[in-house]
């Protein structure tokens, strides 16, 4: 099989991903045919041309000339945005129309296994599959691709989706052996402190719903470290809450609910996140100590 250019490859990626016909990306800059050769390696576009096509795709012309794994990496980000974003809106149908135009036998091994994932979520949200196949299917994902190896972002993505899926169908203490497993994979990877943070906040849901306080406890002061010394402050605004609401239930320490609830909501509102605010509000007012006018 012939090579293409990355810059061909590229340039159909990004049409593709925002739906663009070759006809209408030509038009007012060159021919069709023009934009036909430039994706099939036969020609080199100039520079004008690629100012051109890259204003018309919104991208930066540097994301057009990209080439090697960093080129791959950042393909993979740009699609995940997207389809992310579709996901979380439930627009399944077009995430997957999506996927199938910019699926190629070309795609790199980054942006396949990103839509393999994907297409995994969607089945399961579209009930196609029960929990039982969709926790193999995701599984099978894991060992096929080396994702611990190959892919840790994603490996990790994966068996956070794996461990929220166990939890929404009561399985609790293998949603619990995954928190475990990945806090400890998280810990040997510098990289993925972040990650870390989703981890801790979402261990600290599960504990609270399984009445484990004094391990809910140690979990959210991991994360109110970790928030503080990555500057996280959503995630810091969101582990004072579920303190709050550990210290509510055990009953032991009323001066510290408060403080921790008022934190939240201090933190809430200081940065604008009124969504969050007006919850704490709703629902903690008499933990309030200092009450909005």
């Amino acid at each position: 099989m012939k090579n293409v250019h990355p810059i061909g490859e590229t340039l159909k990626f990004y049409r593709r991903l925002n739906n663009v016909s070759q006809k209408d990306i030509s038009t007012g800059i060159c021919s069709q045919a023009e934009i036909s050769k430039i994706e099939n390696g036969k020609v080199m576009p100039t520079v004008e041309l690629l100012q051109q096509l890259a204003i018309k795709l919104c991208v930066p012309i540097s994301e057009l000339v990209k080439d090697g794994a960093e080129h791959r990496l950042e393909q993979a980000r740009i699609l995940d945005q997207a389809l992310r974003k579709l996901v979380r809106e439930n627009k399944f149908d077009k995430c997957l129309r999506v996927m199938k135009q910019v699926s190629s036998s070309r795609s790199s091994d980054e942006v396949r296994r990103i839509m393999r994932y994907y297409e995994i979520v969607i089945a399961y949200r579209q009930q196609h599959v029960d929990y039982r196949t969709t926790s193999v299917l995701f599984a099978r994902l894991i060992d096929q691709e080396g994702l611990q190896v190959q892919d840790p972002i994603l490996y990790f993505r994966v068996k956070m989706a794996l461990s929220i899926l166990y939890a929404e169908c009561e399985q609790y203490q293998q949603a619990e052996k995954i928190y475990t497993d990945v806090l400890q994979f998280t810990t040997e990877i510098s990289g993925l402190k972040e990650e870390r943070l989703k981890i801790l906040y979402n261990y600290a849901k599960l504990l609270y719903k399984v009445n484990q306080p004094e391990k809910g406890l140690r979990i959210i002061e991991e994360g109110i470290l970790l928030s503080r010394k990555l500057k996280q402050t959503s995630y810091l605004a969101h582990f004072y809450y579920q303190r709050g609401e550990f210290h509510e239930r055990m009953g032991v320490d009323i001066l510290q609910t408060k403080h921790d609830y008022t934190m939240a909501y201090e933190l809430f509102s200081a940065f604008q996140m009124k969504q969050y605010a007006d919850i704490v509000l709703e629902v903690k007012r008499s933990f309030l100590q200092s009450m909005p006018e």
